[in-house]
């Protein structure tokens, strides 16, 4: 895996509204030609401008930025929100990310509103040329020869599943299920033919072929695999450690079991965290087979 370093002198090139609640930007610069891009779902830092300030009092001329920036006032510092790459184009020094604009007042969401090409914006990524630890920034890791998979996301995670889905090999199968704001956030797909992907809009709630939101989805087809006995052998049911109201669940297995479907689920740390009690708590699925990741946090800014 690359190591992470601050990459400066980027810009916008275009900006593309891909639907109703999806906005991708495309970011250009010479340092680009260096990003990496490890795995599908790899995330990356943009640094957002200050609404006062920009960018003129974030700490560029160092290395050791991090606790520099941490040492400036909260409403003083430069906004760092993470992301999922989209695309990266080293040979032609771009970059796309996609942002779910809620216009929630958050300062990604607002940076992805007003974004106009030419706008400057410094990403924290990771770099071709360092060495970084392994499944930095990364954390689809299913086992080696696995061929199937559940997935899972709500619109902040979308961007990493697509890529995940284009990323499966052609014999794999397997569920995916996508939730978004609204049956226009639907869009083509790039999958094995034995992946079915099943997009479940929040306007029609009640009409989504039956899987409901997508906690209620997760569950029904983990307890369907568990009555196929397709899971790795029962090991007991985990009693959890029930979150704090400001954690967010983050568990993704170094060492994945080698059989049943490998799980891979993100979005709203609540949903995920219900999800993990559900499928570890209550189902006795193995932990090794199941990446729970929460991107954000009801209640908080959505970015």
């Amino acid at each position: 895996m690359s190591g992470y370093r601050l990459f400066t002198d980027l810009r916008i090139g275009t900006v593309q509204d891909l639907s109703p609640s999806f906005r991708r930007i495309t970011f250009r610069g010479p340092q680009l030609s260096a990003m990496a891009h490890d795995g599908p779902d790899q995330r990356i830092k943009l640094v957002l401008p200050h609404a006062a300030t920009g960018f003129s009092t974030f700490p560029v001329d160092t290395d050791n930025w991090y606790p520099v920036w941490q040492a400036v006032p909260a409403n003083a510092r430069n906004p760092i929100r993470t992301f999922t790459i989209s695309a990266v184009r080293p040979h032609r020094n771009e970059l796309d990310v996609d942002f779910a604009v809620h216009g929630d007042g958050g300062p990604a969401s607002a940076y992805a509103i007003a974004a106009q090409p030419g706008d400057p914006i410094f990403i924290v990524g990771p770099d071709v040329t360092l060495d970084g630890p392994p499944n930095a920034g990364v954390g689809w890791n299913p086992p080696s020869g696995g061929t199937e998979f559940v997935i899972g996301a709500d619109e902040t995670a979308v961007p990493a599943a697509l890529n995940i889905l284009k990323s499966l090999a052609e014999n794999a199968e397997g569920t995916a299920v996508l939730e978004v704001p609204s049956t226009l956030d639907e869009r083509a797909v790039e999958a094995p033919p034995g992946v079915r992907v099943h997009w479940v809009p929040r306007d029609r709630m009640e009409q989504n072929s039956g899987f409901g939101s997508l906690q209620e989805a997760i569950y029904r087809i983990a307890a369907h695999r568990r009555a196929e006995r397709r899971m790795p052998a029962l090991v007991g049911a985990e009693t959890l450690p029930a979150p704090s109201a400001e954690e967010m669940v983050w568990e993704i297995p170094e060492i994945t079991a080698n059989s049943g479907p490998y799980f891979w689920l993100a979005g709203e740390a609540g949903c995920i965290t219900s999800l993990r009690r559900q499928l570890v708590g209550e189902l006795g699925i193995d932990r090794r087979s199941v990446a729970f990741m929460g991107y954000w946090r009801e209640g908080r800014a959505l970015d």
